[in-house]
């Protein structure tokens, strides 16, 4: 993908899309948004839904005694209970509805801002850790070509060298360069490496590393969204 131009923007695309898919961040603040919905819905009601309440109370006398506390003539006993249900409407609030609808919809402004500044931080994120990526790849294929000839190289001159056609020093020289040559493709690998881990980081998917069998199915899934969107106008 990297080395493919013509994919190269489509896949930078997938990843930022997974990434802002799988977001746990962005998921929290999608549900303190509708949270927040609900709560505006809400303030809205109030201008036209009464609030109701019902209540009720339940009592029992455990013991009667004395002067006239026989109650078996009145038809009254020791059992009483109530049931009330009101409904209030406000007529005047001195603008404190207005008030509250104007501060629930001011809060869900701002967890909306919250969010689309959270999901453009994860993109960037993303991208950058993708170009990163983009820059350490062709040096890990130049140093491993590098290691390579200067490996040949050594082999030449120490055939060379056994023969007595170059001296000790050329030898030592040419041992040098393929060990320096080894050890900056070596940098360059776990440099690459590095860049892929920080795109993982970035997703906030670690399964290709976790799981190395679901490698295939993630390429698939790549080279679907490719051909998907490279079908659309």
């Amino acid at each position: 993908f990297i080395d493919n131009a013509a994919v190269w923007e489509l896949f930078q695309d997938f990843l930022v899309e997974d990434t802002l898919r799988q977001a746990p961040e962005l998921g929290q603040l999608d549900r303190l948004v509708a949270a927040q919905r609900r709560q505006v819905t809400a303030a809205k009601r109030k201008y036209y839904v009464p609030e109701l309440a019902l209540g009720g109370t339940w009592g029992s006398n455990i013991d009667r005694s004395g002067a006239g506390s026989d109650l078996s003539m009145t038809g009254l006993d020791d059992e009483s209970w109530t049931l009330g249900l009101s409904a209030s409407w406000p007529l005047f609030t001195g603008g404190a509805l207005r008030a509250q609808l104007n501060t629930e919809r001011f809060s869900l402004r701002q967890l909306e801002r919250t969010r689309a500044a959270l999901a453009e931080q994860l993109e960037t994120r993303t991208r950058v850790a993708l170009h990163r990526a983009s820059g350490t790849y062709p040096s890990l294929e130049f140093s491993t070509e590098a290691a390579a000839a200067a490996s040949e190289n050594l082999e030449l001159v120490t055939d060379r060298y056994s023969s007595g056609a170059v001296s000790v020093t050329e030898l030592i020289d040419a041992q040098n360069a393929a060990l320096a040559a080894e050890l900056r493709a070596v940098d360059a690998r776990y440099a690459y490496l590095i860049d892929v881990v920080d795109i993982l980081r970035a997703t906030g998917d670690f399964t290709l590393l976790v799981d190395p069998g679901s490698t295939e199915a993630w390429f698939q899934d790549v080279e679907a969204y490719i051909r998907d969107r490279s079908r659309s106008p």
